[in-house]
């Protein structure tokens, strides 16, 4: 018996030694360690808990699993539907299923943060709220990415959560230099002709999808009126073209927008570029106006969204879809002209503004099609203008002569008819666009105001040339002149803003910043005698005189003879 009983107290003292070797602590908690990012929010949500045992590898292991305070529904459904799954690859099911305020809430400011909880499985919903001043937002409005992540603690846990707001970049690719890069190889301002071909493209990488039932990934592309969307676009992901049928694309004279179908079949991290290109159009704003291009893009940030591809073949969201917005990123490209005055230096009331001048502009930055404004005039009984006998208009009505004054009724045509202007902007082509070659375009005068304006045209040399001189007036010297374009501001998101230059002190901007203006006076010349006027009467006169004198002479000299 003796020996029964020291035979019992061994094996209970073995069974008290084995029980301690795997101990079970309902009440002991671990250290969950988060490596923060500055301004993000990282809700903790207690899904399962219970008791960890330690294995002979020294791995934990939880047992007697349990419901957590936030866990909405049975162990069994949640087990089920995390399908024993850890990170970000969480289904909607799973996280359907949490239910009331976080255990703990952690704000990070980029340093590691330590929250202590009981064992047990644990969601961490790590979001990120940001504004931008490029966006027009309201006041208040933000932008909100959320990811949620499933973590295991069996022990001492520390998690790294890796969130980044997905980026699109957008440049312009032209080689021309007229404007110098802003930041590095970032080009977002440049100058143009109307005409010219701007080409953009745009620069992003596949986001992080994992956790993510569907991906939102929305490319949106607007220009203003000034710039002419050229139906061109490409796109590849990891070098590779998409087909078509691999994103839907809705284009229109002033943009696009681009939706990838389906963007969780790309890896992380390969790159995405975009390319295509807009024409610069008659509707150009001019001066230090700046014609855009404008693109962001939309994105999911809510790993917890459903998805239905029936609903919606597109990809693209449904208004109340939450997802994010990027920053806009927008390129500038700035136009410029130039306006000719024609005057008379020797001007009275109907020749201020010399009338019926030609002027050839020659340049290296003009383009396809130049805008030239003129004023035609009709026949109106409600007109307010006379018609001048060379062709031209005043309102300024005639004067008979009287004794004490000439008057200029003379100078008008004898129709006695009334006439309306009508002012009109017309298209014209220049004589020579080939590449590289200087290209020239001509035009008269406006016969209402003696101007020309030259619209649409880029940086540049150019040289003004009075092709057609105004009967009784001396052709003007040639101008030439160089513009040039200086910005400030400019930023990695925004081109900046222009500053136009001038070499030639005589052509220079007017009242409205970026718009050259120069003025030309011609001088009237010394007229050569017409046929049948003085200078063939001075000629008989002097024959005249010359004769007689003869004369005289040969009569003198035959009385001296005689004598």
């Amino acid at each position: 018996m003796k020996s029964m009983k020291k035979i019992m107290s061994i094996m209970l003292a073995m069974v008290m030694i084995i029980a301690m070797s795997i101990p079970a602590f309902a009440d002991e908690t671990n250290n969950l360690t988060i490596n923060t990012a500055a301004g993000h929010t990282y809700e903790i949500y207690q899904m399962l808990v219970g008791d960890v045992s330690s294995l002979v590898d020294g791995s934990g292991v939880l047992a007697n699993v349990t419901a957590g305070t936030n866990l909405d529904g049975t162990v069994d459904a949640f087990t089920a539907a995390i399908d024993g799954k850890t990170g970000t690859d969480l289904s909607a099911a799973a996280l359907a299923k949490i239910k009331d305020a976080p255990t703990a809430t952690i704000t990070g400011d980029g340093t590691a943060k330590t929250q202590a909880v009981a064992p047990g499985y644990y969601v961490v919903k790590d979001s990120y709220t940001y504004t931008d001043d490029n966006e027009k937002l309201e006041e208040g409005q933000t932008h909100t990415k959320a990811v949620a992540y499933m973590v295991a603690v069996v022990g001492d846990t520390t998690m790294d959560p890796k969130m980044d707001v997905p980026t699109i970049d957008k440049n312009i690719t032209d080689t021309d230099a007229n404007v110098a890069l802003e930041t590095g190889e970032s080009k977002k301002t440049d100058t143009a002709a109307i005409g010219d071909i701007i080409n953009y493209k745009a620069e992003s990488v596949v986001p992080v999808t994992e956790g993510y039932k569907y991906y939102y990934y929305v490319v949106n592309d607007t220009m203003s009126t000034g710039l002419t969307y050229n139906y061109d676009l490409a796109i590849t992901i990891g070098g590779e073209a998409l087909s078509e049928d691999e994103y839907t694309l809705t284009e229109t004279d002033q943009g696009f927008k681009l939706v990838v179908k389906d963007m969780k079949r790309y890896n992380a991290g390969d790159a995405i570029e975009i390319t295509y290109s807009a024409t610069v159009n008659e509707n150009a704003e001019i001066g230090t106006i700046p014609n855009t291009n404008t693109i962001n893009l939309t994105y999911s940030n809510n790993p917890s969204d459903t998805f239905d591809k029936d609903k919606n073949p597109s990809g693209e969201p449904d208004d109340d879809d939450v997802v994010g917005k990027t920053p806009d990123r927008v390129t500038k490209t700035y136009v410029t002209q130039v306006t000719i005055q024609k005057t008379d230096a020797d001007a009275d009331i109907f020749l201020a503004a010399l009338q019926g001048a030609e002027f050839k502009l020659t340049g290296d930055g003009l383009n396809d099609v130049k805008l030239v404004t003129e004023t035609t005039f009709t026949e109106a009984t409600n007109g307010t203008y006379y018609k001048l006998k060379d062709g031209t208009y005043t309102e300024a009505a005639p004067v008979e002569a009287t004794a004490n004054n000439k008057g200029n009724a003379d100078k008008y045509a004898d129709d006695g008819k009334m006439y309306k202007p009508t002012t009109t902007t017309n298209v014209v082509s220049v004589n020579d666009n080939e590449s590289g070659s200087s290209c020239n375009i001509t035009a008269t005068v406006d016969p209402l105001t003696g101007k020309i304006t030259f619209t649409g045209l880029n940086a540049g040399t150019y040289k003004i040339e009075e092709t057609k001189v105004p009967e009784g007036y001396n052709k003007c010297a040639d101008i030439e002149f160089t513009l040039t374009a200086s910005q400030t501001g400019a930023t990695n998101l925004v081109g900046g803003d222009i500053t136009w230059t001038s070499s030639n002190e005589n052509v220079q901007p007017g009242q409205t910043a970026g718009l050259f203006e120069t003025t030309i006076e011609n001088q009237t010349g010394s007229v050569l005698p017409s046929t049948g006027g003085m200078g063939t009467t001075l000629f008989y006169l002097v024959g005249g005189i010359l004769v007689i004198g003869a004369g005289v002479l040969l009569i003198t000299k035959r009385r001296m003879e005689a004598r």
